[in-house]
């Protein structure tokens, strides 16, 4: 869930710059993508991570949903929390610019 708002959250970027929206769930594709349009900056291991929960849920193995195993409630609460804030910061970006 979290990728699929991240996904909606910087395809805005794509939408906004008059860009061909991608039809792709790799989150680091896309930041590469509009990280030139936008005035922030994001932690790029946390963006991986997302993605490996992501691809670890949708097509899940036998470790769990991060390569060791499956995330704690404090690792949910950051990948949580990360997912927010580039909604925020997306969102003040997107008003800015208005």
């Amino acid at each position: 869930m979290l990728n699929k708002q991240l996904k909606n959250a910087l395809n805005q970027i794509f939408e906004e710059n008059e860009l061909k929206v991608l039809r792709i769930h790799n989150l680091m594709r896309l930041y590469d993508k509009i990280s030139n349009f936008i005035d922030y900056t994001v932690d790029e291991d946390m963006l991986e991570k997302t993605d490996t929960v992501y691809t670890e849920t949708r097509y899940p193995g036998d470790i769990g949903m991060l390569p060791e195993g499956k995330p704690s409630i404090d690792e949910a609460k950051e990948l949580y929390e990360f997912a927010f804030n580039i909604f925020q910061k997306t969102k003040a970006s997107l008003m800015k610019d208005k």
